[in-house]
């Protein structure tokens, strides 16, 4: 058997989705060192990055003292910042999470943890309100939250690449890393099976690779599928009802793209191996959920949009769990996993960066 040649750098991250590019960035920007990107597709953001809603979140829905929580709050307001000095196209709509009177109570406790979690621009909407600012919802009472909105995650992929090469970075594609090992020094991958990098550093950035090739947590892979509305927008506002059992999803909601049209998303669909076919036997599904917020639906208006996979660290039926950030040290060495970056991973990406940043500094 042939020995297969090997490379040296000092960084290397596994991964050139939103969160590793936004690593790659951070690190290039603050350090010397040479910092490389391996990408297993032909271009930056083709998966978890580019099958989601684009939605900027505000750090309501864990508790405090989750990663999850801290990470979002920081990440939004990095984020609208980035995207006015870079000129991402992004749009501050608001949010509204919508509710009952039977479901007064739990709203209740949602509004109270995610001003524990000091998440700014909050406020209650009672029904005169909420009619005044959205008359096509059917609800008793609201959350508002200003700080939400939509940004473009392929432009700000782009734009984490082109800034990343631009401190130093190199992103290489159609690389795909096959194993971890820690060698003398640092770490080694295996690379396409042809050949090994070496570095002192290493961040595994894989989104739904990460925990096979981190062999530790167990990953559940939800699909999420999106209707597109073909219809005139209802809303003005991004409206989410209240989340799933367990914080498996944040129930089916609406939101908003850049010309101003609706789309409707996501379920969470539990799957053993990841794939982005999407089932129209899930309409039925849709249309119940929607119907509870917004009766005036045009069911015939709702057509097949994209569909998008998380990967989750806890099985269906299961309390949602934390980003699970850890960092292993050899020496100098350090090792970096990032393991369950689903939802709000796109807003927490500059966070994360900066993050990562610490943790291999430290």
């Amino acid at each position: 058997m042939h020995s297969l040649a090997v490379e040296t750098v000092d960084t290397l991250i596994i991964g050139a989705g939103v969160i590793g590019l936004a690593c790659a960035r951070e690190l290039a920007k603050n350090n010397s060192k040479t910092v490389c990107v391996l990408e297993q597709n032909a271009r930056s953001g083709e998966e978890i990055s580019s099958h989601n809603s684009g939605v900027i979140h505000a750090g309501i829905y864990y508790p405090k003292h989750f990663l999850k929580s801290k990470l979002c709050i920081e990440g939004n307001r990095l984020l609208y910042q980035y995207a006015k000095e870079k000129g991402i196209p992004y749009q501050q709509t608001g949010k509204l999470i919508v509710a009952s009177n039977a479901q007064r109570a739990a709203l209740t406790s949602l509004y109270q943890q995610s001003q524990n979690n000091g998440v700014s621009a909050l406020s209650w909407l009672e029904k005169d309100e909420l009619r005044k600012r959205e008359p096509n919802v059917q609800a008793d009472i609201a959350i508002y939250s200003a700080s939400t909105g939509i940004i473009d995650a392929a432009a700000l992929v782009a734009q984490l690449e082109i800034d990343a090469c631009a401190f130093g970075a190199n992103v290489l594609f159609n690389h795909k890393v096959n194993t971890i090992e820690a060698v003398n020094g640092g770490y080694q991958v295996t690379v396409n099976n042809e050949f090994i990098v070496r570095c002192r550093c290493l961040v595994n950035a894989a989104g739904l690779s990460a925990t096979a090739l981190a062999n530790k947590e167990q990953t559940y892979f939800a699909k999420g599928h999106y209707y597109s509305y073909q219809h005139a927008a209802p809303f003005t506002h991004l409206i989410y009802p209240l989340p799933e059992e367990n914080q498996q999803g944040l129930g089916i909601h609406s939101t908003l793209d850049f010309n101003g049209q609706v789309q409707f998303g996501p379920d969470v669909v539990f799957q053993s191996t990841p794939n982005y076919r999407f089932d129209e036997s899930r309409k039925e599904h849709f249309i119940q959920a929607i119907q509870r917020y917004y009766p005036g639906l045009h069911i015939d208006k709702l057509k097949p949009g994209q569909a998008g996979v998380r990967p989750k660290l806890s099985q269906e039926g299961a309390a949602a769990k934390d980003f699970q950030i850890s960092c292993e040290k050899q020496g100098k060495a350090r090792l970096v996993n990032l393991l369950g970056l689903e939802s709000p991973g796109l807003t927490a990406s500059l966070a994360i960066g900066k993050h990562v940043n610490y943790l291999l500094n430290e």
